[in-house]
Order: C-alpha cells, then sequence, then structure tokens
C-alpha cells in the first residue's frame, strides 16, 4: 500500500499521495510507529505543497494519533507542524474543547 503513495509523491502527485498514506489504518497493520511514520508524511506533504488541505489532513492524523495512544506525538509534533504555519486550533481541540470553541 506505501509504493503507490511513494510513487506519487515522487512524481509530484502530492494530494493522491497524501490520499494514499491517509488508507493506512490500523486494519492494514497494528506497527503503529509504521503507521505514525506514514500520517506524518500525509501531513508534512500537506503542509508544503497542498496547503488547503492542510488543516483537514491535521486533524486526521491527530485524531489517528490519539486512537492508538499516541498522545505525545499528538502534542509534540503535529502541534509544532502546526505551529509552523498552519492552524493548530483543531489539534489543541482534541485534548481542550475550549481551544477550539467546541
Amino acid at each position: 500500500m506505501l509504493t503507490p503513495a511513494k510513487t506519487w509523491e515522487a512524481n509530484g502527485d502530492y494530494t493522491r499521495a497524501i490520499e494514499a498514506y491517509l488508507k493506512m489504518t490500523v486494519l492494514q497493520t497494528t506497527d503503529y510507529a509504521l503507521l505514525e511514520e506514514v500520517w506524518y508524511k500525509a501531513l508534512e506533504l500537506a503542509l508544503k505543497f497542498v496547503p488547503t488541505k492542510a488543516k483537514a489532513v491535521g486533524k486526521t492524523v491527530a485524531e489517528r494519533l490519539a486512537e492508538i495512544s499516541r498522545f505525545e506525538s499528538v502534542s509534540s509534533k503535529c502541534y509544532y507542524q502546526y505551529y509552523k504555519g498552519a492552524d493548530f486550533t483543531i489539534l489543541s481541540g482534541l485534548f481542550n474543547p475550549n481551544l477550539a470553541g467546541w
């Protein structure tokens, strides 16, 4: 499943690469480190090349990391990525709904 994502990324088809990386779930693997890696890759590509998708991808990644109990990753890596230039209120809202206005 990662081969198409890497191919699309190498060819500059970032939207398809992001979608392919996000297709990886606990249904495909229980290797949480791998899931964390590919989901961050999706977020990285969105922030760099498809900024209109960054907020939605960030929300998806944060929710998935929380689902696999990677709370430290959500609070550090995602927060850092969003702090560098995207809206991070969605991520903050996962842990403190008052920050996101929910």
